[in-house]
């Protein structure tokens, strides 16, 4: 491993209310001849505040709820429509060729017309 480098790091204030850059430098501290010699590195990212965080989970909890729900409701619909179907066979327009051609062998499902 090597041990030999030089990190500096600038982070924003905890008490920052607004988001701001983190900035800082990776540089070897070994001499320019060594094969394990790099120049110098410059870091930059983004720090986001407290508030903005807590905002950003808000937001994705809210998104997975949603998601929840609807993926709920999708089931529940396409679940009456079946048992629509099933209750009520003559709902089903029976007037296009492939429909003449159906046969009880290929209904993976098992319902009767």
């Amino acid at each position: 491993m090597d041990y030999e480098i030089q990190i500096n790091i600038q982070f924003r204030p905890l008490n920052s209310k607004s988001s701001s850059y983190v900035k800082g430098t990776i540089e070897s501290t070994r001499r320019r001849l060594d094969p394990f010699y790099f120049e110098k590195l410059q870091l930059f990212a983004v720090s986001l505040s407290t508030i903005q965080v807590v905002e950003s989970v808000w937001r994705v909890d809210l998104e997975i709820s949603m998601v929840l729900i609807s993926n709920t409701l999708i089931c529940i619909f396409v679940g009456l429509q079946v048992f629509y179907v099933k209750k009520n066979p003559v709902s089903i327009d029976l007037s296009c060729d492939a429909c003449h051609s159906y046969s009880r062998a290929d209904d993976p499902f098992g319902f009767e017309l």
